[in-house]
Order: structure tokens, then sequence, then C-alpha cells
């Protein structure tokens, strides 16, 4: 039963779960071949070890480098300082997602059942999820390969760190550049990129939960309403709740360690690429700043669509609940018991999506922080003028 409930659960989410399984995250939990010692399944084993031996030898590497270049005054203090955090809160979103993928399993199980109990069928969104699973992963490759590029001519301390330290020309010094680079790029950019999609994923499944629902209240409302429709809305009620508040409770840390890596790297990246732009040896740190400016607020923006979703369609089963009760009391012979039940559906409000309960992911949120960029751009541009 558990194995169909996986296959059933995969369906639909592109490669999404095959990605997050080469960062070390199974997600699904399958178990084939667990107590097999063939050669294959240890090379699938060391295979999913290998991104978290290295992320966390990354971790290290940055942590001893930076302030060893900072000692040294071979690097801005605050250049460094963003560096380190950024890198800190990808480790911090691994770790969350990584000791929360029980839960998420348990999530997707969860908005599938709900929308078996609607009879609805659950839509595909796999090749577009696809694409941004490998638009996340080839932009910053092909920026970190162009850093890697022009590493002769950028900053000594810049060139030193992705170099290791180590007194290199020609091609062996691109090579160790670009491998290093690729890894930086991916801890930064692309493994944070992975997790945007897959949270999104994630709400917009829930939310598709929330229109379906919306349509069988919509429908009641068309027709005459009888009790029993009604006590089966209120049992579908109390599910969609328990959802949305397992939702909350999964995704709300995850998000807010997410939200709080890219915005700094948007901020930092916006800063460094006005400050920098015209000037030649930093054409490799230009390079990782149009990766951030490029990929990092598309998955943002995604990621607070679909989590605003959820909210947009809570206000309108609320509304549309609401016009339910109305025509209830209108009726000739009221049924009190039908409109005491959609009462308590109409006064038990939905948890609204949030990043760790600090912000609430509306719509409005997007207009707001990219105000906030802009306005940040700008000062940043009238500091810097000559």
């Amino acid at each position: 039963m558990d194995s169909e409930q996986t296959s059933v659960s995969s369906n639909g989410y592109g490669f999404l779960w095959y990605f997050l399984k080469l960062t070390g995250i199974d997600v699904l939990g399958s178990h084939e071949g667990k107590n097999s010692k063939s050669e294959h399944y240890l090379i699938k084993k060391c295979c999913e070890k290998l991104f978290p031996f290295l992320l966390h030898l990354n971790q290290i590497y940055v942590l001893v480098t930076s302030l060893f270049l900072v000692s040294q005054e071979k690097a801005y203090v605050e250049i460094v300082a963003s560096f380190i955090v950024v890198h800190l809160l990808s480790f911090v979103v691994w770790h969350l997602v990584y000791r929360g993928k029980n839960n998420i399993k348990s999530l997707i199980f969860e908005a599938n059942r709900s929308l078996l109990i609607l009879h609805k069928k659950r839509k595909s969104y796999s090749i577009f999820i696809n694409l941004c699973l490998i638009l996340s992963m080839l932009i910053p490759i092909a920026s970190a390969t162009t850093s890697a590029f022009f590493m002769d001519n950028a900053p000594e301390g810049h060139r030193r760190y992705y170099s290791l330290f180590v007194n290199v020309n020609g091609l062996n010094a691109f090579l160790i550049r670009c491998i290093l680079a690729q890894l930086t790029y991916t801890f930064m950019l692309s493994f944070p990129c992975c997790i945007s999609v897959m949270c999104a994923s994630l709400y917009y499944q829930c939310s598709c939960v929330f229109v379906s629902f919306n349509s069988s209240v919509v429908e009641t409302y068309k027709g005459i309403a009888p009790l029993h429709k009604i006590l089966k809305l209120m049992d579908v009620y109390q599910l969609l709740h328990e959802l949305a508040q397992k939702t909350e409770e999964v995704l709300s840390p995850i998000t807010f360690f997410l939200l709080s890596s890219q915005l700094l790297s948007m901020y930092t990246a916006l800063a460094n690429f006005l400050i920098f732009k015209n000037r030649d040896q930093h054409y490799p740190i230009l390079w990782h700043c149009l990766a951030s400016i490029t990929i990092l607020p598309a998955t943002l923006i995604g990621t607070i669509f679909c989590a605003g979703r959820i909210s947009c369609q809570a206000r309108l089963i609320h509304t549309n609940l609401q016009q339910i009760h109305n025509t209830l009391i209108r009726k000739r012979e009221v049924n009190w018991e039908s409109v005491l039940l959609v009462r308590s559906m109409m006064m038990t409000e939905f948890p609204v999506m949030t990043a760790a309960n600090i912000m609430d992911l509306k719509h409005g949120v997007i207009l707001s922080v990219f105000g906030t960029l802009f306005t940040y751009g700008l000062l940043i541009l009238n500091i810097n003028r000559p």
C-alpha cells in the first residue's frame, strides 16, 4: 500500500524528488534494495551522501578562508560577512528539509487524499517544474564557468579563494577555479532555488485543494443546500483546515530561512553590481551578481505567489459560505441546524501561510519586497555617484 501511495504522490512533480535525492534528501523514502549489498546500491548511496559531505566541507572552507582573507585585508568585511551568512542559511535550509522530509511526504499524501475525497483529479505540472529546475541549474553553471574564465583579472582575495590558495596558472588554474565556482554557486543559488520550487509546488498543491473545495461550495450555493450536503461540506472543511495547518507547520520554517537567504543574496548582489559594474577586475563578481538577480527574484515571486493563492482561495470560500448562510436565513422554513453548521465553518478561519510567523505570505509582499529593492538600488547609486 505504501509503495502505491508513493508512486501516486510522485506523479505530477517532474524530476523534483530525484533532484532532492541527489542532494541527500529522499523525501518519498523509497526503500527498494535497502538490504542489498550490490555494487549498484552502494554507488547509489555514495552519490546520495556526496552532496551533504561537500556541503559541510564547503561550509568549513568558507568560514576559515573568509576569516583569513579579512585578517589579511584582502577582502571587504561587508561582502565577506554577507557571503558567510548566505552559505550558512543554505546550510540551515538543507538541515530543515532533511529533518522534515517525513512531514513533507505526509503533507503530499494528505493533499492527495483531500482531492480524492472531493472527487477531483490532481493536475500534473511536471513540464513547468522541470523547466524551473533546469533553469535553476543551468544559469548558475553558466555564470560560474564565465566567472572562472575572468578570474585572472579578479581582485587578489577573490582569486585566491577560488584557487584554493594554490599558485597555479593556465588550464589547471581554470579547472580548479571552475570546479570551486560550480560548487559555490550550487550551494548559494541552485540548491535554494530547487527548494523554492519544492515549496512553491507544495503550496500550489494545497491551493488546488482549496480551489476544488470552493467549487463544491459554489455548487451547494446554487442548489437547494440540503442538510446532508452541508454536513459533507463541514467534514471536508475540517480536513481542509487540518491540511492548511499542516502546510503552515511544515513549510513555514523552511520558507523563512529560504526567503532570508534569497533576499540577502539579492540585496548583496544588487549592491555589488551597482558598485563594481564599471570595473574590469570585478567581472567574476558581476557574473555571480547577474545569476543572483535573475533566478532568485523569479523563485521568490513563485514561492510567495503560490503561498498567497491559499489565502485568496480561503477568502473566496468564506465569501461563498456567507452567501449560503444568507440564502438559508431567507428561506421560509429555516433549517437552523444547517445555519449553525455554516456559521461554524465561517467562524473557523484558515491559518495564514507565513514565514515563521514573522511575515505573511500574501501577494502584496511581492510588491513590498521589490519596491524596497528598487529603493535600495537608488540609494546605492546615489551613494556611489562621484
